[in-house]
């Protein structure tokens, strides 16, 4: 492991797993992967550890599927205590080395922060945090107020996203928003 000076934010570093816990005691940790690109994972690949504060380069070993996660070993985190001190730590890649996202793709940190407006042009919030499930994505859109509502992120409700204006326009159903 090195360091290497970068942080998120100056040279847009983006979140791809979560590590969770130890696994066995051999070093392995269970990581929650985000990004739509596991290959990222496979052995040789090289990601940036988030630990305390620091950033530190790490080497992926191996990595194999479990129970809907991943069992990745790091090149030296070879016994469960290291592999513990590991624990609720994030991994990133420099958004440089990201892949082209396709048409109608978004990355999350795009999106946290945007204005939700209605059809008609009326402000209905703000961006707070994305849901990413199985069946569909929502989006939490934060009122002015601090009250909270979800949308899923589907063509049926999520007409446009402008990313440029950093805008997303809804169509909503009655009842969707709470208090209206």
């Amino acid at each position: 492991m090195s360091d290497t000076g970068e942080r998120p934010g100056e040279d847009g570093l983006l979140a791809v797993g979560m590590i969770l816990r130890p696994h066995g005691i051999r070093g392995a940790v269970v990581v929650e992967v985000l990004s739509d690109f596991p290959g990222r994972f496979l052995p040789g690949n090289r990601l940036l550890l988030e630990m305390a504060g620091t950033f530190r380069e790490v080497v992926v070993s191996s990595s194999s599927p479990h129970k809907g996660r991943l069992l990745v070993y790091l090149e030296g985190v070879d016994d469960r205590g290291r592999a513990e001190r590991l624990r609720n730590c994030c991994l990133w890649i420099p958004e440089r080395q990201a892949d082209t996202l396709g048409e109608g793709e978004y990355w999350i940190h795009e999106l946290v922060g945007m204005r939700v407006l209605r059809e008609d042009g009326s402000e209905l919030g703000r961006v707070g945090d994305i849901a990413l499930r199985d069946a569909q994505d929502s989006i939490t859109v934060v009122r002015p107020d601090r009250h909270e509502f979800q949308v899923p992120f589907v063509g049926e409700f999520v007409k446009r996203v402008d990313i440029g204006d950093r805008t997303i326009t809804v169509r909503l159903i009655e009842g969707m928003v709470p208090g209206d």
